[in-house]
């Protein structure tokens, strides 16, 4: 329904649902029961189900109309490296910039990248970035995508 509410559910094998219900409850013993039954109720009903398609065709318009304006104003200049992770897009720029340069380019010109190497655990790829685009539309995407060639 919303973060906030802080439930989530899992699928198990009925083998272990006595597992998973004793883990839940040493690890957790406060039960929103209201909440519960409002989850279990929108589950039910059918209508997590038509949430997750709506959802699943916004976000990948999002995606598509990032994809776009990547190749629209970068060309052969950028490469895609992650298209299937989640609400977020990871990207290899090929420029002369340091990644503390471009993030910092991106920022004067009002647009938020994160550099993919405090991901990694040994030497970072040089010039890896990820993009987030969830709560943008498709409009943002593709201005905040053509600022960002413009300072990189």
């Amino acid at each position: 329904m919303f973060p906030a509410l802080r439930i989530g559910y899992l699928v198990v094998p009925r083998a272990l649902v006595d597992v998973f219900e004793k883990a839940k409850w040493l690890q957790d013993r406060h039960k929103p029961t209201v909440e519960q039954r409002a989850l279990a109720e929108f589950i039910n009903e059918g209508s997590f189900e038509r949430h997750l398609r709506r959802m699943r065709k916004l976000y990948d318009g999002r995606q598509q109309a990032l994809v776009n304006a990547l190749h629209t104003h970068f060309g052969e200049r950028v490469e895609i490296l992650g298209a299937n992770s989640g609400m977020h897009l990871m990207i290899r720029l090929r420029t002369q910039l340091k990644e503390s340069q471009v993030i910092t380019r991106a920022a004067e010109a009002g647009v938020g990248i994160i550099g993919a190497s405090i991901y990694y655990v040994g030497e970072a790829a040089q010039n890896e970035f990820v993009l987030g685009y969830a709560p943008l539309s498709e409009r943002k995407i593709q201005e905040g995508i053509k600022r960002l060639a413009r300072v990189v």
